[in-house]
């Protein structure tokens, strides 16, 4: 999905991911991992590379997810309105886009009780860090979408 996209601006796109697989609601986290890479092949140069780092903490019942680019990273002040609708940054001007994509983000990983952090990149790049735990009895019983499929919310007016 993602990998024309990287070869379309010269860029490569890198996985680093143990062969375990755990169990995750697909419906809410594949938007997710979507809008952080797409975001960083935005914010990449040609030649560079986004990493997408899985890693299953089993001590914390947790799986820690890393999306890292190279591009220029995110001044403290944006890092800080992350969350905020309609936050944007000048990282690549006449980029598009409304800044909705991130607000999105953490409102799944909510749903899905995880959190994002901004991680620190020794100056190069931004890397972002998603902590997603590992399934409740009630994730297990039915997936997040599932969950809020069952709980219609009406349509508006």
């Amino acid at each position: 999905l993602l990998r024309p996209q990287a070869d379309a601006v010269g860029m490569t796109l890198r996985v680093d991911a143990p062969s375990e697989v755990v169990p995750l609601d697909q419906a809410l986290f594949s938007p997710v991992l979507v809008n952080l890479c797409v975001n960083a092949l935005k914010a990449g140069h040609r030649g560079g590379c986004v990493v997408i780092s899985v890693l299953h903490d089993a001590a914390r019942h947790q799986t820690v997810w890393t999306v890292k680019d190279d591009g220029p990273g995110l001044s403290p002040a944006l890092a800080d309105r992350l969350g905020d609708a309609c936050a944007r940054g000048d990282i690549v001007p006449g980029t598009p886009g409304i800044g909705m994509g991130l607000t999105l983000v953490l409102a799944n990983l909510r749903t899905l009780g995880g959190t994002m952090r901004v991680a620190p990149t020794n100056g190069s790049g931004t890397a972002l860090v998603i902590h997603l735990p590992h399934g409740t009895a009630d994730a297990r019983s039915s997936s997040a979408s599932e969950r809020i499929r069952r709980n219609k919310i009406p349509p508006l007016h």
